[in-house]
């Protein structure tokens, strides 16, 4: 709504100066520079033609993603996952191999939402048939997921199976969680250690005090939107700086285009001196993107037109 806002206010300007030239010529006053008005148009309609090319397609998002949890048993995967659920979906407990089917939940961010799932804790050495057909489910469904929070618990000291634990799974994209800091004291000393083991950037989270989390979710979001801009041939991902990509539905799509359209027919009469079709197809830009929040146009363009010049009511 920001990003076409804007793109409608200076299509309301153009249209404001060639409707004054047509409605008050009268004044023997010149409203605008034609050339500067063809050029205006031609940036406005680049601006939407980026705007389609760069957008993810709503229709991507809605085939949620799954985001999966993969670590050692008694990592802090269950834990982790029901604080990111909100509510206790998975059973906590400081014995091993608590969980064996995978358990889903709907995780819902600011931006995006998901199917975050916990599975049984991967072990190099399975012990029971049990064990080994929990662990080809948790891998399977790990492979195959959009995304993976891998857990190594930051108090270990021994580390061996979790970087054996690493090496089984091999997922499209991941972010690397240091579960349980509120058990250590030097959480920086910890986390740049685990760095440099797995070779992966570290984020410190403690379930039971909630540190880090925020930025953890924020994490996910991002990562979301970076593989549904993928997915959708958008040309870059989700930053924080003014490329934002922007999600689009089909209807918004239509408007857009039909916006694009109206705006190319325009620059074509402005330059052949047609500036009534021009100002009607301007017009007709306009509307399409007004389409996208229900607005009405007459007023506006008075407004405008009264704004800008000294023109006797």
């Amino acid at each position: 709504s920001k990003t076409i806002a804007k793109i409608r206010s200076q299509l309301l300007n153009c249209l404001s100066l060639v409707e004054a030239e047509l409605d008050f010529s009268e004044h023997d006053a010149q409203f605008f520079n034609r050339q500067n008005e063809i050029d205006k148009l031609e940036k406005i309609k680049c601006k939407l033609q980026s705007l389609l090319s760069g957008s993810i397609s709503c229709e991507a998002l809605i085939e949620l993603p799954s985001v999966g949890i993969a670590g050692c048993p008694n990592a802090g995967k269950s834990s982790l996952l029901n604080k990111l659920l909100g509510k206790t979906r998975s059973i906590v407990s400081q014995q091993e191999r608590t969980t064996r089917d995978v358990l889903t939940g709907l995780l819902k961010l600011p931006y995006c939402e998901s199917v975050l799932f916990d599975c049984a804790g991967l072990t190099t050495k399975p012990t029971t048939e049990i064990d080994e057909l929990a662990q080809q489910a948790a891998i399977e469904a790990l492979n195959t997921a959009a995304m993976v929070i891998f857990c190594v618990d930051i108090s270990k000291t021994d580390l061996t199976e979790d970087i054996q634990i690493r090496k089984l799974i091999s997922p499209k994209n991941i972010i690397a969680v240091a579960t349980k800091s509120d058990l250590v004291t030097s959480v920086t000393e910890k986390l740049s250690g685990l760095n440099e083991i797995f070779d992966a950037d570290f984020t410190s989270v403690s379930s039971e005090n909630n540190q880090g989390m925020a930025h953890l979710c924020k994490e996910i979001d991002k990562k979301l939107i970076e593989i549904s801009s993928v997915s959708s041939n958008a040309k870059s991902p989700l930053t924080e700086t003014k490329q934002n990509i922007i999600a689009l539905t089909a209807r918004h799509e239509q408007a857009v285009s039909d916006a694009i359209e109206n705006i190319q027919e325009s620059l074509k009469e402005l330059k052949a001196d047609n500036d009534e079709i021009s100002a009607m197809t301007i017009r007709a830009a306009y509307q399409s993107l007004s389409n996208i929040e229900a607005e009405h146009i007459d007023e506006k363009i008075l407004d405008n037109i009264f704004a800008s010049f000294c023109i006797g009511k």
